[in-house]
């Protein structure tokens, strides 16, 4: 009898150590039960828990991945604490393909080099949207100190090119030195920008869906001739599409000095 006393005395003490060598030095859960599905540039909120056994919690570490941008880090944040309770609003990307698959990974690390990983799976629903427009752009056929005559598609301003790292010159008006006089009504480009005229295009209803596709089932240009009224102007980088231009009216004064390209341009939301 007094052995079966002495061993049930030291079962739970023996159960207990077993429980503390077993735990895990870091422990990580999302509210993220099942694959997510979120419409393209709209936010989807994601509570992050996690816990370190182990000395504080020194990292939380969130990336992406898709097949259209590849793997890329949305955040990494420095931590001091054992404990963490956040919430993670996430920016769906817009994606040429519809329900395109993103991998997300959060990673939480701790001061003895321990870590922990969670995947969650997004489903990103494209939505359509029209087109931002920015309207009554004058671009001058010939640079003077108050005449810009480029274009730059990062920011969507008109610029000086000779006062511009020629990086930055997307769009420029060419002049032809062997006949400075003419307004050769001819654009052309100082980066990896592709030009198409598509006057078939939808300009007035223009948005993503039909700009893209139109865009990537053209043949671009790093030029574009003969401009005049009424044209419809599709500009990307590669077979991406930036935003399309309708020239209102081109105007070619007598001398140099006025001539000058007028026109309205649409463009997709920034990181689309």
């Amino acid at each position: 009898m007094k052995k079966w006393i002495f061993c049930l005395l030291f079962l739970p003490l023996f159960c207990a150590c077993d429980d503390e060598d077993d735990a895990t030095p870091v422990t990580l859960y999302t509210d993220a039960r099942q694959e997510l599905r979120v419409y393209g540039n709209e936010y989807k909120e994601i509570r992050i828990t996690s816990k370190s056994n182990n000395g504080n919690l020194t990292r939380l570490h969130i990336s992406s991945r898709d097949s259209e941008r590849g793997e890329m880090t949305l955040l990494d944040s420095a931590l001091n604490q054992q404990e963490l309770d956040f919430t993670y609003y996430y920016k769906a990307p817009i994606l040429r393909k519809d329900s395109a698959s993103v991998r997300l990974t959060i990673t939480t690390f701790n001061a003895a080099g321990n870590t922990q990983s969670v995947e969650v799976t997004v489903r990103v629903i494209q939505r359509d949207y029209l087109l931002e427009e920015l309207s009554a752009i004058t671009l001058y056929a010939h640079e003077t100190e108050t005449h810009p005559n480029g274009y730059c598609f990062a920011d969507f301003r008109p610029l000086m090119t000779s006062l511009t790292d020629s990086a930055k010159i997307d769009l420029y008006a060419y002049v032809d030195e062997g006949n400075s006089e003419l307004m050769t009504r001819e654009w052309r480009t100082n980066t990896d920008v592709f030009f198409t005229r598509n006057n078939n295009f939808n300009y007035s209803e223009a948005t993503y869906n039909s700009l893209t596709a139109s865009f990537e089932a053209a043949i671009g240009n790093p030029r574009i001739a003969n401009i005049k009224a009424d044209d419809i102007i599709l500009f990307g980088r590669g077979n991406k599409a930036l935003g399309v231009i309708k020239i209102i009216q081109v105007y070619d004064e007598p001398g140099v000095e006025n001539d000058r390209y007028y026109f309205n341009v649409k463009r997709l939301r920034a990181g689309s």
